[in-house]
């Protein structure tokens, strides 16, 4: 399944647009010949969410991504979401960690209800995943709040400049020597961890990013491990977008996405 959620309340009013990218992502998903020559024929499904409630809207997802077989790929929407995403997965897969892919760090402190900013941080406070099974990937842009959080807490963190110094081949090698550790793992994509000039359509786009090429050999690479069980997409944002590039990519890297976790059931 490829489930779209179009939420963009948890953005502090700064993401609204990021609401419409599902419907526009999934009009994209079809059937499709992945790059490892598997033939996909996804089922789609876009949420109804109630965009005024934001309380309800989580709990609306937390259901319902709870009731996902493994292998399905969610598409947002904001990366709030992925706050009641990781929570319905962790309750089904006791003991999963997270490999999140960001421009941005997004460990901001705690709030009554998690934000695109925080909702990192937010999941291991809650208790929702171990901050020893959290892996970012790709960020730029930091805070000092953050920074000290990360340092205190041993986060694993590969900054994009460290990327480029060692070489995205040895940063795959040490993501997948921590993730074949855990029990399960979920993937979250922010659609920001590409350069603007592969995706300008999201909302706090980051000179110096990853292309998508680069991006899509970490997916492919990592979903060689069998303990990936489910992934998301979020933070495109249309209103912001050009030709379509960024809800182009973000439906390339879905399809990738599900033809890699679901390979042998397809």
């Amino acid at each position: 399944m490829i489930l779209g959620v179009p939420f963009g309340g948890g953005g502090l009013g700064k993401t609204v647009g990021a609401a419409k990218a599902a419907a526009q992502i999934l009009e994209r998903v079809r059937r499709y010949v992945s790059e490892h020559g598997v033939l996909v024929s996804p089922r789609c499904e876009l949420m109804e969410i109630d965009a005024g409630n934001i309380a309800d809207s989580f709990e609306s997802i937390f259901r319902r991504v709870g009731a996902l077989e493994t292998g399905s790929v969610i598409v947002g929407g904001d990366h709030s979401i992925t706050h009641a995403a990781l929570r319905a997965f962790v309750k089904k897969y006791p003991g999963a960690g997270v490999v999140v892919f960001d421009a941005h760090l997004d460990m901001m402190q705690p709030f009554s209800v998690p934000t695109h900013e925080n909702f990192l941080r937010q999941a291991i406070h809650d208790g929702i995943v171990r901050k020893d099974r959290v892996v970012v990937v790709g960020h730029r842009v930091s805070d000092p709040e953050e920074e000290g959080f990360v340092r205190r807490e041993n986060i694993i963190t590969y900054p994009m400049r460290e990327i480029a110094q060692e070489g995205m081949q040895a940063t795959c090698d040490a993501v997948m020597a921590a993730v074949r550790e855990w029990p399960h793992a979920y993937l979250s994509i922010d659609i920001d961890v590409l350069d603007p000039a592969f995706a300008p359509g999201t909302g706090y786009a980051e000179t110096g990013g990853m292309s998508t090429r680069e991006l899509l050999y970490f997916v492919q690479r990592l979903l060689l491990l069998r303990n990936i069980r489910m992934a998301d997409v979020v933070e495109v944002n249309p209103d912001h977008d050009v030709r379509g590039m960024t809800v182009s990519a973000a439906a390339k890297i879905v399809l990738e996405l599900y033809s890699s976790l679901n390979k042998g059931n397809i």
